[in-house]
Formats: structure tokens, C-alpha cells, sequence
């Protein structure tokens, strides 16, 4: 389940 919050902060968590 992917929520459009989490694939905001996805950008910001892009370190891997």
C-alpha cells in the first residue's frame, strides 16, 4: 500500500 504521503517523503528519503 503505497500512500501519497509517504511517496512525498520518498523524495526526501531518496538516500539509498
Amino acid at each position: 500500500m503505497h500512500s501519497p504521503y509517504y511517496e512525498r517523503r520518498r523524495e526526501a528519503l531518496r538516500q539509498k
